[in-house]
């Protein structure tokens, strides 16, 4: 009997440790100290392009998970390279208890930088995805990341009702099965991961 590829998909994605409260709180203290050495060492008005997976739950670092990140970062460093290519200044990719980041740091401004990754967030299927930080440094020497609403980007859609997607997180408005469900959909409508090939 062939499996629904969604449903598979969605059970692929829940096949790893579980992250812990300490877990993502430990990589976020040392994510937030990584990004103030790219921008204090790096050139004046430079970008760090930040990127991490938007993964609702408990489950950041299965196998599936992993293969989803590794093609998001391949997304995200193809359009480095063809819009900023000369002006990369490094790159890094780190592997946390909370799941894979990729920085990038891209000696142009913020808004520039920001500006041309709108279509890969909001017209590729993983994009949805994607959390990408553009990060810089104010005229204070403070490390800011410039929001969506900054370039007149709308806010983020839940993945199950397209609503506000803060609003549904909050509230608690869905439960992990239809999150996984439809993240699973959109693994299968971006067509670059066989299900057949997931154990």
């Amino acid at each position: 009997m062939t499996i629904d590829p969604v449903k598979k998909l969605s059970l692929a994605l829940r096949k790893g440790p579980l992250c812990q409260l300490e877990d993502a709180l430990d990589a976020r203290e040392s994510r937030a100290a990584i990004q103030a050495s790219y921008l204090d060492q790096g050139p004046a008005g430079a970008c760090l392009v930040a990127l991490k997976l938007n993964m609702p739950g408990p489950y950041k670092r299965s196998p599936l998970i992993n293969r989803v990140f590794a093609l998001a970062e391949a997304d995200l460093r193809t359009y480095c390279q063809e819009a900023f290519g000369p002006a990369i200044v490094e790159e890094e990719t780190r592997d946390t208890l909370a799941g894979k980041e990729y920085f990038v740091l891209v000696d142009q401004s913020a808004p520039r930088v920001k500006a041309y990754l709108v279509s890969l967030e909001e017209e590729t299927v993983l994009g949805r995805l994607m959390d990408i930080d553009c990060l810089y440094l104010d005229e204070d020497g403070k490390q800011q990341s410039l929001s969506r609403d900054q370039v007149g980007l709308p806010k983020r859609k839940c993945f199950v009702c397209q609503q506000d997607a803060k609003v549904c997180a909050r509230s608690r408005q869905h439960d992990f099965e239809a999150i996984y469900q439809a993240i699973a959909k959109m693994i299968v409508e971006d067509g670059r991961i066989d299900d057949e090939k997931i154990n």
